[in-house]
């Protein structure tokens, strides 16, 4: 859930910036890291990053407004819904396997401590490889990258990304190309652009392969 200080400092942001009156009249405003810096006095990193639709503080969330990066410091704020339910499972499936006996330094019983360690474990055993129907994959992509120019349609409405930080969890190659954003615990929902940027990323590259995003999620059952 959002924090007392995230909500006061969006509450200050609009009423110290002409904010409302563009959503009001174009349905999109626009925002800086500076300007979220100095109204909320506090960092905007704390201050945009909303992974669920229920994490956005009330100001937002009543508006129906996503926040989204388009430039490196520069922000939109979007009367549209950014976020995708998801969808139910259904029946779960045990997944066993004998890999695990000879690994020590994964916490197997434990449960995993971060999204990578999940990863790796998940791809240790062949996981990745079932549910993918790949028989070879290889981590090829990790961590923080700069998006290239690209435009996008939210809404009804048209932006434009420029440089923009993207983070992916893990990229394993195969005869296709899996962009992975993992969770721990159940969602409910997440917000798309954590697959749709490193998406749209690779295919401005002009890669040959298609290209798949991927949420998976962590839970102890």
């Amino acid at each position: 859930m959002t924090t007392s200080l995230t909500q006061t400092g969006w509450d200050r942001i609009f009423e110290e910036l002409p904010l409302q009156d563009q959503l009001n009249s174009k349905g999109v405003a626009y925002i800086t890291a500076t300007q979220i810096s100095q109204y909320s006095r506090r960092e905007p990193r704390l201050m945009t990053k909303f992974d669920t639709r229920s994490s956005r503080p009330r100001i937002l969330r009543d508006a129906g407004i996503t926040i989204l990066a388009v430039e490196n410091g520069r922000y939109a704020l979007v009367q549209a819904d950014g976020y995708k339910d998801v969808e139910p499972t259904g029946e779960i499936t045990a997944y066993r396997t004998n890999r695990t006996q000879s690994i020590e330094t994964l916490p197997w019983d434990e449960g995993f401590s971060s999204e990578s360690q999940a990863l790796d474990a998940a791809h240790l055993v062949s996981l990745l490889s079932r549910v993918t129907g790949e028989d070879q994959l290889f981590l090829t992509v990790r961590g923080r990258l700069r998006s290239p120019n690209y435009s996008f349609t939210i809404g009804a409405h048209q932006l434009h990304v420029s440089g923009v930080q993207i983070e992916v969890d893990a990229g394993y190659e195969g005869e296709r190309i899996y962009l992975i954003e993992a969770k721990l615990g159940n969602r409910e929902d997440f917000i798309v652009r954590q697959l749709y940027y490193p998406y749209r990323m690779w295919l401005e590259r002009g890669v040959s392969k298609e290209v798949i995003p991927v949420l998976v999620a962590s839970a102890r059952i």
